[in-house]
């Protein structure tokens, strides 16, 4: 009997092994089927497309590297630096040839995000023990692959980043969730401060990790009393997170402005600084909380978020929302904790994530520059782990939950874009993007026609986004033999679309400026052959693809011919075609190279 029950268990144990190793597997080539897809445009990338933004970005390696960029960059605000602690690599080592480095830094992009699945299986195989390896795997992968997630990866507006850091930090949390040490805390807290870094934004991620950490630090004494060496360790954390902060962001902000923003009065810099824009606890209830007006178009701009995300993601954000409502209502009515926290972290983090884009755009400027009601570019990051449990939801309930779940998703879409198509027809907006970037998965072609046909539009194919996904897994749980390969198939359908049409929607966005990029780039057929050239006259998606494209080089940036002097005397300098001083400068000076939009010349000075 015993050696009947051993031989048993080895067999069981044998199973379950391979059963491990076959989900590994799946999961690995899944993650190398994603990270293909996600990367079929990269061949036709030369260099970054929008001088801003991207610029940016980038700015943080080259001010890391000791690069001279301060002309170029006082022409653009602060973008944040912590991405460039990554990009720096890619400068030091492939910045002699810029296409190389553009498409090596896409592709660590899509590495990255292509990473998450695990961190997202993770965190499905800890929260939901009894969802099947499919439902791991299928939701894992499926979460990471939405219209706007694929879209940034081949734009350098630190998203792709910044979705990797949300990432770590739900991983940390989960895991923390679970199996409760204070040096996770420790690590949400540091991962938190250093997004901040990277984007301003993230100033979300720091109130939410403080949060946690306060709450668990007073359930700790309230359960177990006053211990010391547990006020030790808290302390020791906390007074760790205040250095980290002050070198991490605050000394290194200042070093940072102080060595790309020395040639400015630094007013483009003050724009985008968080601290320059004088938030006081006055202001917030005067301006926006007790502000009727203000609230009225938070409300729309927050019935214009839900539009926007639920014209492309199935419902899936929804469905997460309310399953963490169902987990933590739960866990309060039971008294028990359930591991209810990282439902109510990410929950809270997406849902506050939203409201900062809300308010933030919570003024009249909506009715000119309408996509900011849609914004999604500022909250898209948070959102895949919402995603993640909403598939989850999806795969695991019974089919009269599933058909109340997209019930009240439907419900809110209709209303959500009765109210868009009132603001669109009631304040004349016929053109709703001005940047076709902010919110990839709404086709802005559409509105061209007028605030019917595109609310006509994305609120038919929102309807059958939400409806095609719930009916058919409800279908698919009927059929017990099939209902694996049932709701894979919905999935791959799901996610072929998605990925044609990032791809899609990011080659229409780059072809707008491609010409322009590709003349620029052209360019290096002189300017190879110099580490020092002047840039004449800040013209649009210029100068700053010059400096991107020579990241090595110092560029002098002149607005007038007075303006140039002995430092730039005997300089090759770049001028866009068209300009009033074209014909003098002709006749002046000796032309060294032209295309189709640019000529370059040659500055003399004059002997006195």
């Amino acid at each position: 009997m015993y050696h009947i029950k051993l031989k048993r268990n080895e067999k069981f144990i044998k199973i379950t092994k391979n059963a491990a190793f076959m989900e590994m597997t799946a999961l690995f080539l899944t993650g190398i089927l994603i990270f293909i897809l996600s990367t079929l445009q990269v061949k036709d990338i030369v260099s970054i497309w929008n001088q801003n933004d991207e610029l940016g970005v980038w700015q943080g390696g080259a001010w890391l590297l000791g690069l001279d960029w301060s002309e170029v960059a006082t022409l653009h605000g602060y973008y944040g630096y912590g991405y460039g602690f990554i990009l720096a690599f890619f400068i030091r080592y492939f910045g002699h040839n810029t296409v190389l480095m553009t498409q090596m830094a896409i592709y660590f992009q899509a590495l990255i995000h292509t990473g998450t699945v695990l961190i997202a299986w993770y965190c499905i195989k800890k929260m939901f023990p009894s969802a099947n390896a499919v439902m791991r795997v299928t939701a894992a992968s499926v979460c990471i692959l939405s219209i706007p997630d694929l879209f940034y990866i081949y734009n350098f507006f630190s998203e792709c980043w910044l979705r990797f850091i949300v990432w770590v930090i739900f991983g940390l949390v989960v895991s923390y969730s679970y199996h409760k040490k204070w040096y996770k805390l420790f690590l949400i807290n540091l991962v938190s401060v250093y997004s901040f870094s990277v984007h301003q934004r993230c100033i979300l991620l720091i109130g939410m990790a403080a949060l946690l950490t306060l709450y668990e630090g007073i359930c700790y004494f309230i359960k177990n009393g006053f211990r010391k060496r547990m006020l030790f360790q808290i302390l020791i954390s906390i007074i760790g997170v205040v250095i980290f902060y002050g070198i991490e962001y605050k000394y290194a902000q200042k070093d940072y402005i102080s060595a790309l923003y020395s040639a400015s009065s630094n007013s483009s810099v003050s724009v985008n600084l968080l601290s320059s824009r004088n938030y006081t606890i006055r202001s917030i209830l005067q301006n926006v909380v007790f502000n009727l007006e203000t609230e009225r178009i938070a409300l729309q701009n927050m019935l214009g978020n839900i539009y926007y995300v639920c014209a492309f993601d199935c419902g899936f954000v929804f469905y997460g929302f309310i399953l963490c409502f169902t987990r933590i209502k739960r866990s309060i009515v039971s008294k028990k904790d359930n591991h209810f926290m990282p439902y109510l972290f990410m929950s809270s983090m997406a849902l506050f994530g939203i409201l900062l884009s809300v308010y933030q755009s919570a003024n009249e400027g909506v009715y000119t520059r309408v996509e900011l009601m849609h914004y999604g570019r500022y909250s898209s990051y948070l959102l895949a782990p919402m995603m993640m449990l909403g598939i989850i939801e999806l795969l695991t309930e019974e089919i009269s939950v599933i058909r109340r779940n997209a019930f009240i998703t439907m419900i809110v879409f209709l209303i959500s874009g009765l109210s868009t198509y009132y603001v669109l027809k009631n304040h004349n907006v016929t053109n709703l993007f001005a940047f076709h970037n902010a919110c990839p998965g709404i086709k802005s072609v559409y509105y061209q026609d007028g605030p019917f046909t595109a609310t006509l539009y994305h609120t038919l194919l929102g309807v059958l986004w939400i409806f095609f996904p719930a009916m058919a897994i409800m279908q698919s749980k009927k059929y017990a033999g099939l209902k694996k390969y049932m709701e894979i198939a919905v999935f791959v359908v799901i996610s072929v679309v998605w990925i044609n049409v990032a791809n899609q929607e990011w080659r229409e966005t780059y072809e707008e400026k491609e010409v322009y990029v590709k003349q620029t780039y052209d360019l290096q057929n002189v300017l190879d052959e110099v580490d020092e050239f002047a840039a004449f006259k800040s013209f649009s998606y210029g100068s700053g693809l010059l400096q991107y494209n020579n990241v090595f080089s110092k560029i002098h940036v002149c607005q007038t011919l007075d303006e140039l002097g002995e430092e730039e005397n005997g300089l090759l300098v770049v001028s866009q075609k068209g300009i009033e001083e074209m014909d003098t400068i002709a006749e002046t000076y000796e032309i060294e190279y032209e295309n189709e939009m640019y000529f370059v010349w040659r500055f003399v000075m004059e002997d006195e």
